[in-house]
Formats: C-alpha cells, structure tokens, sequence
C-alpha cells in the first residue's frame, strides 16, 4: 500500500496508562500513527525529522500502525 500526507506529531492515547506523543500521518481523509519497520514504535528519530513534512510512503497497515517497509520519499516541508 503506498499512502502520501503530512507527518505530524500528536497525543496517542490521551488519558489512558498508555498516554504518549506519537507520529502521524495525516492524508487528509484517514490518520494512522507511523512506524518503520524494524524502528522502535515510542520514539524513531528518522520519523521526528520528518514533522512537518509532506512524504510518500510504502507500508503495511497494522492494527496500530501504517508500518513503513519501502520507498520513504519526502515531498515538501509545511512553511
């Protein structure tokens, strides 16, 4: 599945015992919380330098997670 939108950083879980500041990406119809595959699931610096970002990206959707596995591309920032 390739998907393309903004990457964006948000509260997961608000309230519950599982309650962290999570990426996203945002397509403008759906938003799925983003991982890479093999990346750690609460903090990926390569996904925290993208905020902000417009990216292009080829993955998996899981139950919690669009989990990239190829082709990560950047499009263009959000000035």
């Amino acid at each position: 599945m390739k998907l393309q939108g903004i990457v964006l950083q948000g509260t997961y879980g608000k309230g519950s015992k599982s309650e962290h500041e999570a990426i996203y990406l945002d397509t403008g119809k759906e938003k799925y919380r983003l991982k890479i595959k093999g990346g750690n699931p609460f903090h990926d610096e390569k996904l925290h330098n993208l905020i902000g970002k417009t990216i292009i990206a080829e993955g998996n959707v899981t139950d919690y997670f669009f989990e990239i596995t190829n082709n990560l591309d950047e499009i263009e920032s959000i000035n």
